[in-house]
């Protein structure tokens, strides 16, 4: 009885819905009104009251069996259902919600594309775009941020700008004023870098090599010569794209390119002259000491270097008196030069041969052959060049003997030689 009391109801508002849309569709031209009973639904599902969506149109239902149901429209996509009451009317549709059809119902907080009229500033957000995940609103693209300047939010929320951009200009990232850096560079200090070999910049921005340990950056790494950077704090430096020594290097003596000066080691990175300290700017480290070049004749404008008898050291270089160094074979005597090969000066300035004899090779000698003739003490016998050849000559000698005390001093008869002269 009860089954047949539903069939009946639902043929009957089966039949009343077919009606009222052949009244509508074959009626007045503009037809009842929204909500009104044979017009169409509201867009949410709904009619006025009394009346009741069904396949889109609401419809009026005169009696019902209490408890009984059937299917209605609630607009869009959705479904609901309408119950008999206990006054044997139908009460209004009952919406079923069914995510993912586009149409935030009621019970529903949104159902993608529709956000029910919301935005992020109904969830206490500046800005961003709200989002809808399984007909619930996902905040997730909102931000307090202003997404103009905000380098974390440049132009959206979480978009930050990262390496290649040190601000955000008009919601555009930007490093300094020229726009964001080509992928793979960094912005330092307004400037685009490539932190993978920039010597300022090794590896991340300020990250600069030591000059001391490297001369450049290979791979983000400070390196010397292409190999890795030299070990400062044990007196190592890069010098020349090698690494040196700088304690002991006496070319490159506590930093590159300070040699020290001839003569001089490095110790500790110090240039010394033997045990003592570096020689001053007009010294030279000779021997262990230091040696004034400049003025020294026996270091005369370097170490050894020694200028003949007679000549003085100035500018370090040898001078006769005023004039340069006298040549080979010529002695500076007096401050002129002279030949060393003169009776006069025979080897040295100081050497005078004696009468009648020559220089020969810087030596005094007698005769054609130039032999060097005998010299004794006095009061003993000699020799002396005499008539080409070398004589007898006595500075104590008996009567009548030639050559007393000289070379060709003969006494008169009748006289002595005695202590070399005639009596």
């Amino acid at each position: 009885m009860r089954r047949t009391a539903s069939v009946a109801v639902w043929l009957g508002l089966v039949g009343v819905a077919a009606s009222v849309a052949a009244v509508a569709c074959g009626g007045d031209s503009l037809g009842p009104v929204a909500g009104s009973e044979g017009g169409p639904c509201y867009p949410n599902g709904t009619c006025n009251d009394g009346l009741v969506c069904l396949s889109s149109f609401c419809v009026s239902l005169e009696s019902c069996h209490p408890g009984a149901t059937t299917t209605c429209s609630c607009g869009g996509l959705s479904s609901g259902v309408a119950e008999c009451g206990a006054d044997e009317r139908w009460e209004p549709c009952v919406c079923i919600p069914t995510c993912g059809d586009g149409y935030a119902d009621v019970s529903e907080a949104c159902d993608w594309p529709d956000l029910a009229g919301q935005d992020c500033s109904d969830f206490g957000f500046t800005a961003g775009e709200l989002s809808c995940v399984s007909c619930e609103i996902d905040v997730s693209g909102c931000c307090d941020a202003d997404l103009a300047a905000d380098i974390d939010h440049c132009g959206m929320c979480h978009s930050p700008c990262g390496e290649t951009a040190d601000r955000c200009l008009g919601g555009a990232c930007s490093c300094g004023l020229n726009g964001a850096c080509a992928a793979g560079d960094t912005c330092c200090d307004g400037e685009c870098v490539q932190v993978a070999s920039d010597f300022d910049h090794c590896g991340g921005c300020g990250d600069a090599c030591d000059a001391a340990a490297g001369d450049g950056c290979t791979n983000s790494v400070c390196t010397c010569g292409g190999f890795a950077a030299c070990d400062v704090t044990n007196g190592f430096r890069c010098c020349g794209a090698a690494c040196l020594d700088v304690t002991l290097d006496e070319l490159n003596c506590g930093g590159c390119d300070v040699a020290c000066a001839t003569g001089e080691t490095c110790v500790s990175g110090d240039c010394l002259c033997g045990s003592g300290p570096a020689c001053a700017v007009d010294q030279g480290c000779c021997f262990g000491t230091c040696k004034y070049l400049l003025v020294d004749v026996t270091n005369c404008g370097g170490c050894g270097v020694t200028c003949a008898t007679g000549e003085t050291c100035v500018g370090g270089d040898c001078m006769c008196g005023g004039g340069p160094a006298c040549t080979f074979g010529q002695g500076c005597c007096n401050g002129s030069c002279v030949s060393l090969d003169s009776t006069e000066h025979c080897g040295s300035c100081t050497v005078s041969c004696a009468t009648n004899e020559g220089c020969y090779g810087g030596v005094c000698g007698c005769g054609a052959a130039g032999v060097v003739c005998e010299g004794v003490l006095p009061g003993s016998p000699g020799e002396c060049c005499s008539s080409g050849g070398c004589v007898v000559y006595m500075s104590l000698q008996p009567l009548g003997i030639e050559n007393c005390g000289s070379c060709g001093n003969t006494c008169a008869f009748g006289m002595n030689c005695i202590g070399g002269v005639c009596q």
